[in-house]
């Protein structure tokens, strides 16, 4: 559908800069959570554990923990 270019992405102060691909989502009954272009996931040294439901950022000093929601 297109792109997003230098969007900054800003978690609870983790900041990158990305580029992005906007899709369409063809099935809203089995929605999947999609991660596009994750070179900003690269450059926050991110880990996204499934079985914890939980995404970690960590860029110098700074460490973020998210919790995932697949509701």
């Amino acid at each position: 559908m297109g792109r997003l270019q230098v969007i900054t992405v800003d978690i609870e102060g983790a900041s990158a800069i990305a580029d992005f691909e906007v899709i369409e989502i063809f099935d809203d009954n089995n929605p999947y959570p999609t991660l596009l272009r994750i070179d900003w996931v690269i450059d926050m040294n991110g880990v996204i554990n499934l079985k914890k439901h939980k995404m970690i950022f960590e860029k110098k000093s700074l460490r973020v923990i998210v919790p995932l929601d697949f509701a």
